[in-house]
């Protein structure tokens, strides 16, 4: 697992080089809209909290150049708790990773102050800056189409829905961590935690 900025840099290389080997077409159903997320967030001993708060998705975009990520979703936190909702209908391209036909979002799951004006769309700044912690081992998975040889994993999560993922070693001979499909319920988001996250790339 690693910090988010080191991720969008180093991912670049491997999705780069996998689109030069993609020739797949979608052959899926249409997307489905309203996939419902629930979690907790909870304070790290020692640490402090707003009286308000919100959980946000940010998608980690790195087949451009720059990376970039863009903020699409985000929730209130009630007592402690939150209900997010995606749908996968509506998630703009620019959220997505496009490698020729291939589409794959990845979104990491954070939570910021409740009264943080932070508009659907391209994140300028570095994330870290406005985070108070993040959901470290998990994230928000989209697919469409089949993707290059060198990106298995995303074949385990359905087409054209958002799904969750959970983080997971990499397979053997394989360098970078994977995520694999888990219930969209019971995810942690810690404030003052570590801010890291999945290693996938």
């Amino acid at each position: 697992m690693t910090r988010l900025l080191p991720v969008l840099v180093g991912s670049a290389l491997l999705l780069a080089s996998a689109c030069a080997t993609s020739d797949s077409k979608p052959d899926g159903p249409p997307a489905a809209a309203g996939t419902l997320v629930e979690g907790s967030v909870s304070v790290a001993e020692g640490a402090t909290a707003p009286a308000s708060m919100k959980v946000i998705a940010l998608w980690v975009v790195t087949a451009t150049s720059p990376d970039y990520a863009y903020k699409f979703g985000e929730a209130p936190v009630k007592d402690g708790k939150f209900q997010l909702t995606v749908d996968g209908a509506k998630l703009p391209q620019d959220a997505l990773n496009t490698l020729g036909e291939f589409r794959l979002g990845v979104a990491m799951i954070a939570v910021v102050p409740g009264d943080a004006a932070i508009p659907d769309g391209r994140f300028d700044g570095n994330p870290d800056e406005m985070m108070l912690g993040n959901a470290t081992d998990n994230a928000l998975i989209f697919r469409r189409a089949v993707g290059p040889p060198k990106l298995k994993w995303p074949e385990a999560f359905g087409e054209g829905t958002v799904q969750c993922g959970k983080g997971a070693p990499p397979p053997e001979g394989a360098r970078f961590h994977i995520f694999v499909p888990t219930a969209c319920k019971g995810i942690d988001v810690k404030v003052g935690g570590p801010k890291k996250w999945v290693n996938w790339t």
